[in-house]
């Protein structure tokens, strides 16, 4: 049986432990960078449901996202407002919904086609960027309009992106574009599988 010291002294450990372990995460998903799967098939045949990346998140502290990057963005229809907005906020949240076995907040992953100022048009199943026609080698399938009328021009602290997988994607073709304030980070590298360890681009 142990004694009050001891029991005093392994309750302490465990919530030393247990501090450091959430300071740790905190710090690895939240400032500088952040492990995810990849949960839908939007990005075939570039990223596929399963596979793990990590996000940069530190890439867009003093450079705006570039045309070609593929980010990782909240749905903004599900994000929240003031404390649970924040960073902190929403590590907090999506740490309870997992232990409580619920839904952590939507995260959408989309490649940059559009930055500020572009005029982003579509036609013939082809993505035209400021008139010129788009060699996306990465792409499954034709692109075709959706909801979105075209041509359009992407707004300041904006972005208009789409999923590689053009088929399926639900993108900037529906919702439209992608606020600054909106964007996580940059995915940078894949880790999992183990045969396609290396850079995502």
């Amino acid at each position: 049986m142990l004694s009050i010291t001891k029991f005093t002294k392994t309750i302490l450990s465990y919530i030393l432990i247990f501090v450091i372990a959430f300071g740790i995460s905190f710090l690895a998903r939240s400032e500088v960078f952040g492990l995810t799967s990849v949960k839908q098939s939007s990005m075939e045949n570039t990223l596929v449901e399963g596979e793990k990346v990590f996000i940069n998140k530190l890439a867009y502290k003093f450079d705006d996202p570039s045309r070609g990057d593929i980010i990782i963005f909240m749905d903004w229809e599900r994000k929240k407002e003031g404390f649970w907005g924040s960073e902190l906020g929403v590590f907090i949240y999506d740490l309870t919904y997992r232990l409580m076995d619920g839904e952590p907040l939507m995260r959408y992953v989309k490649r940059v086609i559009g930055v500020p100022g572009d005029t982003i048009d579509i036609k013939g199943g082809y993505v035209y960027v400021n008139g010129e026609k788009q060699e996306e080698i990465y792409i499954k399938g034709l692109t075709e309009q959706r909801t979105i009328e075209f041509p359009i021009t992407v707004p300041e602290e904006a972005l208009f992106v789409l999923g590689d997988n053009r088929i399926v994607s639900k993108d900037s073709r529906v919702f439209g574009f992608v606020n600054y304030d909106y964007v996580e980070g940059k995915v940078e590298f894949r880790f999992y599988p183990f045969d396609k360890f290396g850079t995502v681009q």
